[in-house]
């Protein structure tokens, strides 16, 4: 049995983010909330370990977040 954070797992989570991106991409909004609620805690979890400070961590997440949307 593989870990959570096996190299098969992280494979398998990039290739479905891909296929959520490109469902979102074509107008499919399940598809979008599906990849911003799996995204969001890795999102969120990255920026609180490289910030080193946790009261402004989720404002850059958000802005995160806008300028994936503007792009």
């Amino acid at each position: 049995m593989s870990s959570p954070n096996s190299a098969e797992e992280k494979v398998r989570r990039e290739l479905r983010w891909q296929a959520l991106m490109k469902a979102a991409q074509d107008g499919d909004n399940r598809a979008y909330l599906k990849l911003l609620a799996e995204i969001l805690p890795v999102l969120r979890r990255v920026v609180r370990n490289r910030w080193r400070r946790p009261e402004g961590a989720e404002d850059i997440v958000q802005e995160i977040l806008i300028s994936i949307h503007t792009v």
